[in-house]
């Protein structure tokens, strides 16, 4: 067949040679495609026109090349039925190359006016989607595209064919799991309603009219969508599992434990005697324990699980049972605790399950949260100081009623359920105090130290005098002493000196003293030991000052107790300065 068209050519080529012919001037002949839009998958029947008149230049050949897009169409023929190129019969064509067309034709009779030079015949392909553009470029070279022997010159206009897509429809969703039970609506867009909906599979799961999934039974099925101009769309493989392993949203406050159940769709009629699952969890927030509860669960009836715990995992095997599983709820309980070093949420899923060996199950996620602790202020917060038999009230805000209150050492001081603080008689040393709120929050006060008795030097006024004696006193201890040291200082200069210690009528009466003073720097150091215990309250010493007679009668001269020790440290003094006048 080849061979025909190319002798065929090779005559018209030979005619177009030997043509002599006589032409009139005037402007170039336009030949043109006109653009056109098309159905993918249709027929397009093309012409190429003659734009301006051909009356009165002696066309008796003409030889066209062109190009066109392979992708889109495929070529078919040329013909001359219709066209101002009838009387010449059918042109000869053939492509000598992919996408490239040459069409050449001949005759005795000279061609006139204008139109159709010829008709292509192309089939557009199919597809699907988004419109095309199929573009035809006429060879511009006067020894490809040429009527006669070259003359009249000619003109171009290339053109342009929008190829709609074809219709039609798509499913969505494409794929789904689902377990036995459960439902998924199918929609789909493109074509024409009404639609048909089917399964491929109607034992695995069923659809109705307006696209709602079923599952039915394990096992693998495709939705299909028939729109009413009969074009069909498939979905991907559906999945159907016999049963899925969830969990519950669940929040907890840090420190608290958790029972977390699993619980699981109806196994009735499965068979299931064994099966294993993993669960992640988030270990930064979670600690896992190596047990789990049954107590009360589908797994009631049967041995222990084995638990395993890793990093953010918990594998659970399970078996032994004399009857099968059935019936929905909770599988088990895993046991869990909320940390206390951080807190926020987070996800724990069922990662895989597989029961009986070969049944696969379907898994589910869930959040599992940590809530923050209330960090609870206590007031007072500062540091305070205790003596025996003295109490202070202490208050919580902050946290969530009611407070439970307790100290760092009971056997030096007692706290009630509403936070009075009181020290016991013969306490000493330093606690602290602690709350904790009905959810687990807690705070912690600040430092408190207790004494046994108070020494103090109390503010006087004197009548002025050479010398002036100003008392220690002591309160009552019940933890007797037999030996204190003190240490002094005090103000004002060269107008006072401390310059005796007097005992006589005090606590300190009888007793042996030491006692050294500093005249420049105004200090001194008291050392006192005898051998009758001191328990009582009163004057314990007395320091003797020496006045000077210049000086002025609203003098102050304060004193205070630099340092201060009973036996070898208990009992413990809480001493208080002061000052005469």
């Amino acid at each position: 067949m080849k061979q025909t068209l190319l002798i065929r050519a090779a005559a018209i080529a030979g005619l177009i040679a030997v043509l002599s012919v006589s032409t009139r001037a005037g402007t170039p002949i336009r030949l043109s495609f006109r653009d056109t839009t098309i159905a993918s998958g249709s027929v397009l029947a093309y012409p190429i026109y003659v734009d301006s008149s051909l009356s009165g230049y002696a066309v008796r050949s003409y030889q066209l090349e062109f190009t066109y897009n392979t992708s889109l169409f495929t070529f078919i023929g040329a013909d001359s039925s219709g066209t101002v190129a009838t009387g010449w019969g059918a042109p000869i064509f053939y492509e000598i190359s992919p996408g490239r067309i040459r069409i050449a034709a001949a005759g005795t009779d000279t061609l006139a006016g204008k139109g159709k030079l010829v008709v292509l015949r192309l089939a557009s392909k199919l597809f699907t989607g988004y419109t095309q553009y199929g573009s035809f470029y006429f060879e511009p070279s006067p020894t490809l595209t040429m009527m006669n022997q070259g003359s009249p010159t000619l003109d171009f206009r290339n053109g342009t064919v929008t190829i709609s897509p074809a219709p039609s429809i798509n499913i969505s969703p494409n794929t789904a799991l689902l377990t036995k039970g459960d439902v998924v609506q199918f929609s789909v867009s493109g074509g024409k309603s009404p639609y048909t909906w089917s399964t491929t599979s109607p034992s695995v799961a069923s659809i109705d009219t307006l696209g709602k999934l079923t599952g039915l039974s394990g096992g693998l099925t495709m939705v299909v969508c028939k729109d009413s101009s009969g074009y069909v769309d498939t979905s991907g493989v559906v999945e159907v599992r016999t049963f899925k392993l969830s969990f519950h949203d669940t929040t907890r406050y840090q420190g608290q434990t958790l029972n977390l159940p699993v619980y699981c769709t109806d196994l009735s009629g499965l068979s299931v005697v064994s099966g294993k699952l993993d669960i992640t969890f988030n270990s930064n927030l979670w600690a896992a324990d190596t047990s789990v509860v049954q107590t009360g669960t589908l797994l009631a009836g049967y041995g222990q699980a084995a638990v395993a715990v890793g990093n953010g995992t918990i594998s659970i095997a399970f078996a032994g049972g004399t009857t099968p599983l059935a019936g929905s709820g909770v599988l088990l309980y895993l046991k869990l605790r909320a940390l206390t070093s951080s807190y926020g949420n987070s996800s724990i899923a069922v990662q895989s399950v597989l029961f009986n060996e070969t049944m696969i199950g379907n898994g589910a996620s869930s959040t599992l949260g940590v809530l923050r602790l209330s960090s609870i202020t206590i007031t007072p917060s500062s540091s305070q100081t205790l003596v025996a038999g003295d109490s202070l009230q202490f208050a919580a805000s902050g946290g969530t009623p009611p407070y439970k209150w307790s100290v760092s050492d009971s056997q030096r001081v007692s706290i009630s359920s509403a936070g009075w603080l009181k020290s016991t008689p013969k306490s000493s040393g330093k606690i602290t105090v602690s709350v904790q709120d009905s959810i687990g929050g807690t705070g912690t006060s600040g430092l408190v130290t207790l004494y046994n008795f108070r020494v103090s030097i109390p503010d006087t006024t004197m009548i002025p005098a050479t010398f002036v004696e100003v008392p220690v006193y002591a309160t009552k201890t019940d933890t007797a002493f037999f030996s204190y040291q003190m240490s002094f200082s005090y103000s004002t200069n060269s107008y006072v000196k401390l310059v005796d210690v007097n005992m006589a009528g005090t606590l300190s009466s009888g007793m042996t003293r030491e006692l050294s003073v500093d005249t420049v720097n105004r200090t001194a150091n008291l050392a006192v030991i005898g051998v009758n215990a001191i328990s009582s309250g009163g004057v314990l010493v007395k320091l003797k000052f020496a006045v000077s007679a210049s000086a002025p009668a609203s003098l102050v001269t304060s004193i205070a107790i630099t340092g201060v020790m009973f036996n070898e440290g208990v009992p413990a003094a809480l001493s208080k300065n002061g000052s005469f006048q």
